[in-house]
């Protein structure tokens, strides 16, 4: 097993994107931490990775909430003494809006599931990742950050743009710690 021993968080990992590469990361033998909203959808995600022989458990907290990410991602941390992999994976469209017409609840929001969690996120398992072997950091972006979306969905492509640049600051901050840092950018 290639990762057995690892401990790897996924933000939004209650189903989609997320669920599949906790279920391919925990494949390949990391110990899976699944992050999302709903708590008995999180813990029917975990029984379904722990009958597949993955060691995972579910930590409900909202990645927009800058407190409860780092009082949770610190709790992971502590528990294992370290973190070897984050996916930051949480994030959406949030809806549409037209830039005339957009509302500042709905610009922020759509930052904050998007890029703000990415920060959060991050910043708060940086000193446990130094204690990890060989870690990294994924972030899941989307081609709207390079075409912008379609109408409608400029703030989400606005957002994924600074997951793009937020990944190429982070690699050149930890670089120096041996941390890696990537995104990977799936389109429709």
């Amino acid at each position: 097993m290639k990762l057995s021993g690892k401990i790897a968080i996924v933000t939004g990992a209650s189903r989609g994107i997320g669920f599949e590469v906790a279920t391919q990361l925990g494949k390949q033998g990391a110990t899976v931490i699944v992050n999302g909203l709903d708590e008995a959808q999180g813990n029917e995600r975990v029984a379904e990775l722990t009958s597949q022989g993955i060691t995972a458990e579910f930590y409900g907290f909202d990645v927009t909430d800058e407190a409860k990410v780092t009082e949770n991602i610190k709790a992971i941390g502590d528990k294992y003494g370290k973190i070897d992999v984050l996916v930051n994976n949480a994030g959406g469209l949030g809806g549409r809006s037209r830039f005339e017409v957009m509302t500042t609840e709905f610009y922020r929001k759509v930052m904050a599931l998007n890029l703000d969690s990415v920060f959060f996120a991050s910043r708060a398992a940086i000193p446990y990742l130094k204690k990890g072997t060989h870690p990294t950091i994924i972030n899941v972006t989307s081609n709207a950050a390079w075409n912008a979306g379609g109408p409608g969905a400029g703030m989400y492509g606005t957002s994924k743009a600074g997951v793009q640049t937020i990944t190429r600051a982070l690699a050149k901050d930890l670089a120096e710690y041996g941390i890696r840092v990537n995104a990977v950018s799936p389109g429709t």
